[in-house]
């Protein structure tokens, strides 16, 4: 779900001629803390704590990018809302599995 959003940002970014570039490099962050955060179960630990605990802050501070794109007219404003209330609620949803 979280590298989904990173093509999400880099197709917004593709589809508004002028857009910055740092949204291109931008876009590739959410895949790689994706990544990151599976190295533990890779290796063979067990408890999804931490890993669950980045990925659902990394949600959460994604809002942050999400409102430079707004502000800079490539997101419309009712992305902007419903990406507040899926970036919230997924992210407390995996902050809350992560303490359990």
């Amino acid at each position: 779900m979280f590298s989904f959003l990173g093509g999400f940002w880099w197709g917004l970014a593709v589809a508004s001629p002028g857009a910055p570039q740092w949204v291109y490099g931008v876009a590739v962050v959410p895949s790689l803390l994706a990544f990151v955060s599976a190295i533990p179960w890779m290796i063979g630990m067990t408890w999804p704590g931490p890993s669950l605990g980045l990925l659902g802050i990394a949600l959460i501070a994604a809002l942050w990018v999400d409102v430079r794109l707004n502000r800079l007219g490539i997101m419309p404003d009712w992305m902007l809302s419903l990406r507040i209330l899926l970036s919230v609620g997924l992210g407390a949803i995996t902050l809350a599995l992560a303490v359990l």
